[in-house]
């Protein structure tokens, strides 16, 4: 059979650069972290594609995104960096410490003036709390884009 393919690419890369444009944590000692959106210096591997064949709809995308971030430190310190969200695809889920065959998977890139204070410890050791409220921000991305390409109902 013939297989239809219509790309929703672009649209999902737009919705993934709101959606973690606005994410942030806060730290026990009362610091913040503040996802900026994507790192447009980064290369962005944002594909969504959904495809017809013999009447049957499957969506495939995946994901290997870099943001940028900043903190201000409980202590007034400014710092900045990047984040990388990877291995996101249909068929992987977040599941922090999960396989990486399965997983997504998240890294924190940071500059050297990150370990001149407590208060940069302070940031790796949230890691977890920081990849979790960046992946609520995709998985939220994604659900929007189930329900972009959904086929509309016929009354």
């Amino acid at each position: 059979g013939v297989v239809q393919e219509k790309d929703y690419s672009y649209w999902f890369r737009k919705e993934l650069g709101a959606r973690l444009k606005g994410v942030k944590h806060r730290f026990p000692s009362g610091g913040i972290i503040r996802t900026l959106g994507l790192h447009e210096a980064s290369n962005q591997d944002i594909s969504a594609t959904v495809k017809v064949k013999n009447g049957k709809r499957a969506l495939f995308y995946e994901l290997d995104v870099t943001a940028e971030w900043v903190c201000e430190t409980v202590k007034g310190r400014t710092l900045k960096g990047i984040v990388r969200l990877y291995n996101i695809a249909q068929d992987t889920s977040y599941c922090p410490g999960g396989d990486q065959n399965t997983s997504w998977i998240f890294s924190l890139g940071y500059g050297p003036d990150l370990l001149q204070g407590r208060d940069g410890q302070e940031l790796l050791d949230e890691q977890s709390d920081i990849y979790e409220v960046n992946s609520r921000a995709i998985g939220e991305a994604i659900r929007e884009l189930h329900r972009k390409v959904a086929p509309s109902k016929s009354p």
